[in-house]
């Protein structure tokens, strides 16, 4: 999870790789020596990118950089494309896209137009046979995607620090309970369970995890149980509340209910009222 990117044959003499994925649950935190740019090319998603909430509506992408810790989850039935690359941490570029907008959404339309031919471009080469014309094909695009993002005139504060070999045996460690999380989140977990698994004093692993994940434990459990519980609602088949909430995680329903108000604005009921509405009208 959080060791470089497998790179394929063809793509090693591009220096990127391709991700198509439909009907996306969740993706767990993870980090890589790539940077990415995730397309929401039908529905939309979620992403937290060092401890930072972005939603990116359909048509738009997201710029992750290289060692930037961020998960995400899809908020509708949803298409998502991912380009990784490689760019070298001391270069002049890495240093202009540290300093530069991440997001499509404020771009100018015509930028946007140009940013989703040439995702599809990059597509369309993808799928094509292995040969030397669509793989200049696939380099080109994914070059031209670049220059957009390194030549927007969006100066943003650089708080981006490429993480070093030195934190290799606590990402390992946590990487353990990232995954611990994701097959266990529907039962009872907690701060000193979680560190038990890392194999860390709980007061250790509550800083390490908040250094590292810029989210508390607690936190990052929540926002990945709400996930998944919107993900129940907005399924066809018919679970009582009751159950979303248990097969989510929450200890109950009245505590299920007040979370998810917090974090959506609506009760979970309503949510799923407007899930099924747009369901019909699809």
């Amino acid at each position: 999870m959080f060791t470089t990117s497998a790179i394929a044959s063809r793509e090693k003499e591009l220096h990127c790789n391709y991700v198509r994925e439909q009907s996306v649950k969740a993706v767990p935190m993870h980090w890589h020596n790539e940077y990415e740019i995730t397309y929401a090319e039908k529905g939309s998603f979620r992403i937290f990118v060092e401890g930072m909430e972005y939603e990116i509506p359909e048509g738009h992408a997201i710029l992750v950089r290289g060692g930037e810790k961020h998960f995400y989850f899809s908020n509708t039935e949803s298409c998502i494309e991912a380009i990784t690359f490689l760019i070298p941490s001391d270069s002049a570029i890495a240093e202009r896209l540290a300093n530069m907008g991440r997001f499509t959404e404020h771009w100018r339309d015509a930028d946007v137009d140009s940013f989703r031919t040439l995702f599809r471009n990059f597509s369309k080469a993808y799928s094509e046979e292995d040969d030397a014309v669509a793989a200049l094909r696939m380099r080109a695009a994914v070059l031209d995607i670049i220059s957009l993002f390194a030549d927007k005139n969006i100066n943003v504060e650089n708080t981006f620090e490429p993480r070093g070999d030195d934190d290799e045996k606590i990402l390992a460690r946590l990487e353990v309970v990232l995954k611990y999380i994701s097959e266990n989140y529907d039962k009872t977990l907690t701060l000193p369970m979680a560190s038990s698994v890392a194999g860390y004093v709980p007061t250790y692993f509550s800083r390490i995890f908040k250094e590292c994940t810029g989210m508390t434990f607690y936190e990052y459990l929540t926002s990945y149980r709400l996930a998944m519980s919107e993900k129940l609602l907005a399924d066809k088949k018919k679970r009582s509340i009751v159950e979303i909430a248990q097969g989510a995680g929450f200890g109950s329903v009245k505590t299920f209910d007040r979370v998810f108000k917090a974090k959506m604005g609506i009760s979970p009921l309503k949510y799923r009222k407007k899930c099924l509405e747009a369901a019909k009208k699809r």
